[in-house]
């Protein structure tokens, strides 16, 4: 949030404001909620490891690593 504040990236509408407001919103969060959700984040990395590492094929790695990608962005 502090590159995206110093390059002055958030003037120019788009993703900027939203890479703000969506920085800005998690700054609220209470101690109990952030430690919460920094928990479910790491199960979704390890996850995603676990998936991409039982995969035999290419194919088998994208397909188990796109469920906690999402979630982990959409979070």
């Amino acid at each position: 949030m502090a590159l995206v504040y110093v390059g002055g990236w958030y003037t120019n509408g788009g993703i900027g404001d939203l890479a703000m407001t969506v920085g800005l919103h998690k700054l609220d969060y209470g101690f109990m909620q952030a430690i919460s959700l920094g928990i479910l984040c790491n199960i979704l990395v390890c996850l995603g490891v676990w998936l991409a590492w039982s995969g035999r094929s290419t194919a088998d790695k994208v397909m188990g690593i796109i469920f906690p990608i999402t979630a982990f962005v959409a979070g």
